[in-house]
Formats: structure tokens, C-alpha cells, sequence
């Protein structure tokens, strides 16, 4: 023996057995991966039925106060500030230096909620700009939205929800495009209605589709100060204003079949369409499209599709927010 030690063989990977332990970390991460991305889906979901369920507080805490839900937008009495006028509230601003005063801004304003409750993580930057965010705001995402010559609309940054129309009033208190006006309406006449305040929608989640571009009017606007409603009359369709007064049964419908209001969210035709603005943005969806978050009158949340929501005939058995007769016929429920 000459007093070495004897040299021990360090065993290594082979390439085969590199190759296995590749596969096998790669086989763990295909199975991982979709269950973080549910779990990540689910924890906006929630999120964003907490931010819809505080503006539905909000809204409640206005009501105990105003009596009248807030309408969803005003021509303004001033360039800044919550004063407006009836008067003024026509078919055109006939101020439009003063802008719009938004309900975000009624219920925010007053410290009711804070800017941040407006927003849904589902939405690009949280929800979409105002429709005049004035000049140089930094908050665009649409390079093509129109500012006019009007002060920054009193809104809160981003709106990620939509008021229910036939709460949320426009603003026709004095004109319109018909024979109709709209109504601050009261929320003792949503709940003396045969479903209530449990059974009428509130608000909703809106769409980010294409930077928000489908929401878009003709001009390049976004109109994230409109309220949104499925509601026709019988007659005269989408342009509800117009719907005569009279007759033996009800002015207003559900529309007849889904498919008729629900489309690839591709383009958004405000006054015709307006339904194809509610996002469908969490799991749980249908043929057309996923689950959203909906608020009711009574300050509850669910999760619901779109088509859900007509089929079960849940934006109200009145077009509360219109004058005259403004039942809805409520005995033919949407089909597909």
C-alpha cells in the first residue's frame, strides 16, 4: 500500500434523468399554473362584489337622505361645485363650459365613498375615464377621446360601474327626444313593486373591451356618465322616450330574445344597444360571455351573467325613471 486514499466516483445526473426531472417539474407546473389563475380569478371576483356592494351602500346612505336616487348625470350651474339646475337640463348643455356632474360625484362629493370604490381590478386602470376628463389629464387610455371646451367633468378617475337606467334617471327633466321626461325616482316605488329592492338591479360592472373603445358613441366619446338598461317599449324600440302613453297593457318589454342585445361586445351602439356595455369579466359565464358583478336596490351583490339577469327579469318591473305610464310587461321572458 503506498498510503493513498482511494479516490471515490461522484455519481451524476444523466442526461436521461435530467431530462425526467425537466418533465416532472414541467408536468407540476401545467397542473399549478390554472389552479393560481382560478384563485387569482376569484380573488377579484370578490374584490369587485366588495366595491359594488360599497357603492350600493353609498347609494342607500343618499336615498335615506335626498329621498330620490341620485340621477345619473346633470348639466352643471357652475364650472365646479354640485349646484345644478333644473332649468338646465335640456336636450343639449346649454353650458357645456360647465360640464357634467356625475352620481359618482354626488355620493363621493359628500364623502359618502371614496374615489377608489368606483373601481373594479377587473378593468384596465380600474374602470374607464370620464367623458370629459378635461385637457392634459393623464388618465386617458383611448388616444382619440374627444375633449371639448369644457372643465373636467365632476367624476370620480375611474368608473368601473354603470347605474340601472330605469333608477339612475338621465338628465330629460325639461326636454327630451319624445313625449316622455325622465324622473328622480323614489326608492319607495321600487320597493311597493311586486319583486322589491331584492329583485331590482342597481348598478353594474361595465366593459374595458378594446381600451374601452366599445364604449364609445360616434363622436369618440366615452360615455362612461350613461346609465345602462335592457328595457324597450313597445313600440318605439330602443328609443324609450318616444314610447306613447296609453293602451290596455303595458308600455315597456324585456327584449324578446338574448341574442338580440347580447353581441361580441365589439362595437357599443349606445342609444340602441347599451346592454353589450356590461362586462362579463369573472368566471362562471355562459355562451355569451362570463359572470359580473351586480348590485340591487336592497345593498346586495351577486354574481350573475348578463342573460341571467334578463331570463330572470331583474332590472325592474317599472321603468321607474320615465314619466307616465311606465310599467314592463313582464309575462314573456327572454329567450336565447
Amino acid at each position: 500500500m503506498n498510503g493513498r486514499k482511494p479516490i471515490r466516483s461522484v455519481a451524476g445526473f444523466t442526461l436521461i434523468e435530467l431530462l425526467v426531472v425537466i418533465a416532472i417539474i414541467a408536468l407540476l407546473i401545467s397542473i399549478l399554473l390554472p389552479s393560481l389563475g382560478k384563485a387569482r380569478a376569484s380573488a377579484r371576483a370578490l374584490k369587485d362584489a366588495a366595491a359594488a356592494r360599497s357603492v350600493a351602500q353609498a347609494v342607500v346612505g343618499y336615498t335615506i337622505d335626498g329621498r330620490v336616487y341620485p340621477p345619473s348625470y346633470v348639466y352643471g350651474a357652475e364650472t365646479t361645485g354640485g349646484m345644478w339646475r333644473m332649468e338646465d337640463q335640456q336636450l343639449t348643455n346649454p353650458n357645456p363650459g360647465n360640464g357634467y356632474i356625475h352620481w359618482s360625484y354626488m355620493l363621493f362629493d359628500q364623502e359618502r365613498t371614496s374615489d377608489d370604490a368606483f373601481k373594479s381590478t377587473a378593468l384596465q386602470n380600474g374602470g374607464a375615464p370620464p367623458t370629459n376628463p378635461g385637457a392634459g389629464n393623464d388618465t386617458l387610455l383611448v388616444s382619440d377621446q374627444v375633449t371639448e371646451t369644457v372643465n373636467p367633468d365632476r367624476q370620480v378617475k375611474r368608473m368601473g360601474f354603470a347605474g340601472n337606467a330605469g333608477i339612475f334617471c338621465r338628465n330629460k327633466f325639461t326636454a327630451s327626444d319624445g313625449n316622455r321626461l325622465n324622473v328622480l325616482v323614489n326608492p319607495a316605488w321600487v320597493d311597493a313593486t311586486a319583486r322589491g329592492g331584492s329583485a331590482t338591479i342597481l348598478v353594474t360592472q361595465i366593459t374595458d373591451k378594446n381600451q374601452y373603445k366599445s364604449m364609445m358613441n360616434p363622436d369618440n366619446k366615452i360615455k362612461s356618465h350613461r346609465s345602462i338598461s335592457p328595457l324597450l317599449g313597445r313600440s318605439a324600440g330602443s328609443d324609450v322616450y318616444s314610447e306613447p302613453e296609453g293602451g290596455n297593457e303595458p308600455r315597456f318589454k324585456y327584449p324578446d330574445r338574448v341574442r338580440n342585445v347580447l353581441g361580441s361586445q365589439v362595437e357599443y351602439d349606445i342609444e340602441n344597444n347599451p346592454v353589450n356595455a356590461i362586462g362579463r369579466l369573472h368566471p362562471g359565464g355562459d355562451g355569451y360571455g362570463g359572470g359580473t358583478q351586480f348590485a340591487f336596490c336592497d345593498g346586495h351583490v351577486e354574481q350573475l351573467t348578463v342573460a341571467a339577469t334578463l331570463k330572470r327579469q331583474l332590472w325592474g318591473d317599472r321603468f321607474f325613471s320615465l314619466s307616465g305610464d311606465n310599467a314592463v310587461k313582464m309575462d314573456i321572458v327572454p329567450q336565447d
